[in-house]
């Protein structure tokens, strides 16, 4: 069964998780366990985690399979989480308080961060032509 043949559309009925046997490859397996142990402890039961955790772990690989993927740790990965709820957070107006909220240093920095995460965004709906496949 491909990765495609399992993923959901969002009107599709839950399909079991993938079949008995199915081996995955060990980052992904990896994978698929630490997403369903931080699903369990926000609560959710662990066989609906397991499934969750599958999905997940199907369409990072469908967006980023065959290449290498930097994961970022430390330090790097807290701003960068922090960026990205800046971005979310954002209504259009609000500089000054994800200023206070995110304790950034000016408006001005906030702005550039939503500027960043917004060209982030956009290439994900909308990749770049000139990139390889």
């Amino acid at each position: 069964m491909s990765a495609k043949e399992f993923m959901l559309e969002p009107d599709e009925p839950e399909r079991e998780p993938l079949p008995q046997g199915v081996e995955w490859p060990k980052t992904l397996a990896l994978y698929v366990d630490t997403i369903t142990a931080a699903l369990a402890r926000a609560g959710i039961d662990m066989d609906r985690a397991a499934l969750l955790a599958e999905r997940c772990t199907l369409e990072l690989a469908l967006a980023q399979g065959g290449g290498n993927v930097y994961l970022p740790i430390g330090e790097k990965l807290r701003i960068a989480a922090r960026n990205r709820r800046i971005y979310l957070d954002w209504r259009g107006n609000n500089y000054a308080e994800l200023m206070t909220k995110y304790r950034i240093g000016t408006e001005r920095r906030v702005q550039q961060i939503i500027a960043e995460q917004a060209a982030i965004q956009q290439r994900l709906v909308q990749p770049d032509i000139f990139d390889a496949p």
